[in-house]
């Protein structure tokens, strides 16, 4: 980075959105505006870019590449001395793709919703200044990159010394999401959800009713009450509405 003082987490967040297209057309507009009339905020969003770009396409082949393995064990051999294994994986996602079609037709309520609604938390800007949060901004490359169980491992051996900290809480609560183990996912959001009006708080209430669909404790999800102006309470009520029906 050009000048890493001046580019705050304020700003990082920003390309994020930018990137995600996440704005507004109000804000795009504004944004794009100082890019263009800043050359080193322009050129560290083309940075942010690359740096996306580099992550969707590695996640993209390797999940193309274990879907392969998985339908076609048998090719794995072959594959390496012929192009035609290329050629499978299409073939192999596009018979995915029907197959979870047929199968989502058995699924319960619960499964339905949550296929409907799931998110995954993006995780925080990395800021390369932050050398005294550290260890939690290496493991948060780790879970920006895919690689939850890694990231949940190093965030619960640094809770173990670090001050409380909800936003340490509420990622090992998303790691844990991730890798499916949504027990353990009630345990770290049900606390957090229920204390305060903030952002960590609404997001909270979000991903445990979220992790109550997949647990089926579907009583517990009806009794959530979700902040009101959060980003999540109409999702909240729609799922719950969905449920009473």
């Amino acid at each position: 980075m050009s000048d890493k003082n001046n580019l705050n987490e304020s700003f990082l967040e920003e390309i994020e959105q930018y990137l995600l297209n996440a704005m507004s057309d109000e804000d795009r507009a504004l944004f794009e505006a100082k890019i263009a009339a800043t050359p080193e905020l322009y050129k560290e969003v083309e940075i942010h870019k690359d740096l996306l770009k580099s992550v969707q396409v590695g996640a993209m082949k390797s999940e193309l590449e274990t879907m392969h393995t998985e339908i076609f064990p048998e090719e794995q051999d072959s594959k390496k001395t012929s192009p035609i294994w290329k050629w499978s994986i299409a073939a192999g996602v596009a018979a995915l793709l029907g197959l979870s079609l047929f199968v989502g037709l058995g699924k319960s309520q619960s499964d339905q919703l949550f296929t409907e609604h799931m998110t995954t938390d993006p995780g925080l800007p990395v800021l390369m200044s932050a050398y005294d949060s550290y260890e939690f901004y290496s493991a948060m490359v780790h879970y920006k990159q895919g690689d939850y169980e890694r990231a949940l491992s190093e965030w619960q051996r640094l809770r173990k010394f670090a001050p409380p900290s909800d936003t340490l809480n509420y990622y090992i609560g998303s790691a844990f999401f991730n890798v499916g183990d949504f027990e353990n996912a009630v345990n770290e959001f049900r606390p957090l959800s229920l204390d305060g009006q903030g952002e960590i708080e609404a997001k909270s209430m979000w991903y445990l009713a979220l992790s109550y669909l997949k647990t089926g404790q579907t009583d517990e999800l009806l009794s959530l009450k979700p902040i009101p102006g959060s980003l999540y309470e109409a999702k909240i009520i729609e799922i719950q509405t969905q449920l009473n029906k």
